[in-house]
């Protein structure tokens, strides 16, 4: 092989901008495996099964096929048939079934957060976009009454003017323009809003993403971050710049203020960061862009 499987998922995952506890926290493999699997060193794991099942879990989180990523290294790994004749068939049965309530226990708890973090979010855009109903001022009726439509008005130095009803100033049309490109980011400028309201549609295979708010000096502070499902559709709204990190930039479809970004076809690593500008300013295009 031209590149040994642990080195290049360890570099995989520094493309990402992943650390160690990161992948640890999304693939709930403990810290010591996964070195082991960038080193190379399998006898750490616990059985050549866990070795595919883990660099699988590995490959999948960083963007990567886990089958043609097994498929490719094939010859590099343990095979499972000698795991199967040390471990005795009692303790087999009764590991599987201990796994099984595991795995039953950890998908209830996934499915009841998964609600409450849905539930939350509709809550919050709901009193967020909750609005105080402005006082109807309805003209007064005098004493004298309305006069009748087909009277024409008599002229008098007396008579009050008639004010004309202000026409309504229309609302700012938000735009969304893309600026520049910097090392693996793209940037775009958003103007003529004080919010960004994001939506993110996975439309096709599973594809992990880390959203982030983006503070006035530059730092950056996580918000949410997960592998979504084909079909998900994630929508959100910030009043501050936003970078958006995604390991498979053909699998999404993602969109700012409703105007469709550009991801490109790529099957790798994709960031793209949306700055907010302040009000009145106006966002210059790049032509090298």
């Amino acid at each position: 092989m031209s590149v040994e499987l642990g080195t290049w998922l360890k570099q995989c995952r520094l493309d990402r901008g992943m650390s160690l506890e990161e992948l640890e926290a999304i693939t709930k493999i403990r810290k010591r495996y996964l070195i082991a699997i960038e080193e190379g060193d399998y006898s750490v794991l616990p059985g050549s099964f866990y070795v595919r099942a883990f660099i699988k879990s590995y490959a999948e989180a960083v963007g990567l096929d886990p089958n043609e990523t097994l498929k490719y290294y094939k010859n590099v790994l343990p095979q499972t048939t000698a795991d199967s004749a040390v471990e005795p068939p009692r303790r087999r049965r009764s590991y599987g079934r201990q796994t099984e309530k595991i795995g039953l226990v950890a998908s209830t708890v996934l499915m009841v957060s998964f609600i409450v973090l849905i539930v939350g979010i509709a809550y919050y855009f709901i009193m967020s976009n909750q609005e105080p109903k402005e006082a109807v001022d309805n003209d007064p009726i005098t004493s004298q009454g309305v006069p009748p439509q087909d009277a024409t008005p008599t002229p008098s130095a007396a008579a009050p003017a008639v004010s004309a009803t202000p026409t309504p100033t229309p609302s700012p049309v938000a735009t969304v323009v893309k600026q520049a490109t910097s090392g693996k980011t793209d940037h775009y400028a958003v103007s003529g809003t004080r919010k960004i309201s994001l939506t993110l549609k996975v439309t096709g295979d599973e594809c992990w993403v880390r959203v982030a708010k983006v503070n006035p000096d530059g730092s950056i502070k996580q918000f949410e971050q997960g592998i979504f499902k084909n079909g998900e559709i994630k929508e959100w709204e910030f009043d501050t710049s936003v970078n958006i990190v995604v390991g498979k930039a053909v699998a999404i479809e993602l969109a700012a203020e409703g105007v469709v970004l550009d991801t490109g076809k790529s099957s790798g690593r994709k960031e793209i960061q949306l700055n907010l500008l302040p009000p009145g300013a106006t966002p210059t295009p790049n032509a090298g862009a």
